[in-house]
């Protein structure tokens, strides 16, 4: 059975009087879940980690283990790594250059005291799991990057540990390679049916791989949710904005437009949105509007701007402005649209055309209410889940 993590008030603060490297952060991570922490440099998220692991003692807090509904959960907050159960990757791999590929996988078997031919067996099969078995004989030396992450995976998963650690494993190999093993850890992870944690600051790592994601800045959660949530409906201009490209636009809510639509005046005209407002905002309240640039759609103006840039008013969400810059880039093309003299936009068009847009030549955009969408940039975190 799967182990579940339930973190109540976790807390490390290496100084007295110093911001907290992790702040009060209540989490549950479900059983065989491939779960991220995501954010920037100093965020908490390999603090948070190596806390997991056992590898730092926090402040304050609880850690527990649980491995089914009814079971309240094994107290790990003080335990040594040892006496976790707990399988972690490092960023460096840690492989022993002297040992072979086969030897370094069976270590922590052979430290367990586990009998030879379990030990060839339970290697075997995490060797094939990675798709290593053929390089058993190796040293690690004569392996690629690639290679060796896959081994340390191997080891980490041959030990049968309630919970897998990872932490950046994929930040030391080249971006091909990456995007590569993205889908093959997955695979491993999921097959495997163990509850992991992965560390990461990569957001489309984040993206293509995980169930879940907590975005941390400065210690703390501030949003949780799947990739797809987070990304279509970010509740902060942090989350908008670390987590893919985005346009801001300032906003005051006017009024609700139909059952789930609010209506936003902006310094181009009215946007009306499906999302809902942010958390303690009403009508008169100042919001950022955030509209991904593949969001917005492309059709030529049929006639030149004049004082008509913004809203036309006569189509729902549709924008008028002109052409500043285009850059071709094969399967997209990025342009910048100026809606008004202060406010430019950034617009991605797939599989564009050879003839990209004339400079200064005008441009209509449009986007659905779906992709409108309203954040507090002063918004605090959100409460994880229970």
């Amino acid at each position: 059975m799967s182990t579940s993590i339930i973190i109540e008030g976790l807390v490390k603060q290496y100084a007295p009087g110093t911001q907290p490297a992790v702040d009060h952060v209540s989490l549950t991570i479900n059983p065989g879940e491939l779960f991220f922490l995501l954010g920037p440099s100093g965020c908490g998220k390999t603090t948070l980690l190596r806390m997991i692991a056992g590898f730092i003692d926090p402040t304050g807090g609880v850690i527990r283990f649980s491995t089914g509904p009814r079971d309240a959960g094994r107290d790990v907050t003080h335990l040594p790594p040892n006496q976790r159960n707990t399988g972690m990757v490092f960023q460096s791999y840690a492989l022993w250059p002297h040992m072979t590929v086969f030897d370094n996988v069976a270590f922590g078997l052979t430290i367990r005291k586990i009998a030879k031919d379990e030990i060839r067996r339970r290697v075997t099969e995490a060797l094939e799991m990675v798709q290593m078995a053929h390089l058993a004989e190796r040293k690690p030396n004569a392996l690629s990057g690639g290679q060796q992450q896959r081994v340390a995976l191997a080891r980490a998963l041959v030990i049968r540990p309630d919970v897998l650690l990872l932490d950046e494993p994929l930040s030391n190999l080249d971006a091909k390679l990456r995007v590569d093993l993205r889908g093959e850890i997955r695979r491993i992870c999921k097959s495997s049916g163990i509850t992991t944690v992965y560390v990461t600051h990569d957001q489309k790592e984040a993206l293509s791989m995980a169930d879940s994601v907590a975005i941390m800045k400065l210690g703390q959660v501030m949003q949780l949710g799947g990739p797809g949530e987070l990304y279509r409906a970010p509740k902060t201009k942090f989350v908008a904005e670390f987590l893919g490209e985005t346009n801001f636009l300032p906003g005051t809510i006017v009024g609700a437009t139909g059952p789930s639509r609010l209506t936003v005046q902006t310094p181009v005209g009215q946007l009306v949105s499906s999302h809902p407002a942010p958390e303690g905002a009403a009508n008169g309240s100042p919001v950022l509007v955030s509209l991904r640039p593949e969001a917005l759609r492309i059709g030529n103006a049929s006639q030149t701007l004049g004082s008509s840039a913004g809203l036309t008013g006569t189509t729902t969400n549709e924008l008028r402005g002109s052409v500043r810059e285009s850059t071709y880039l094969g399967e997209i093309s990025q342009h910048t649209i100026a809606l008004t003299e202060q406010h430019l936009v950034k617009v991605a068009q797939l599989n564009p055309g050879l003839a990209g847009p004339v400079p200064n030549s005008a441009m209509t955009l449009s986007v659905h209410p779906d992709d409108v969408v309203l954040v507090r940039p002063d918004a605090p975190p959100t409460a994880a889940r229970a």
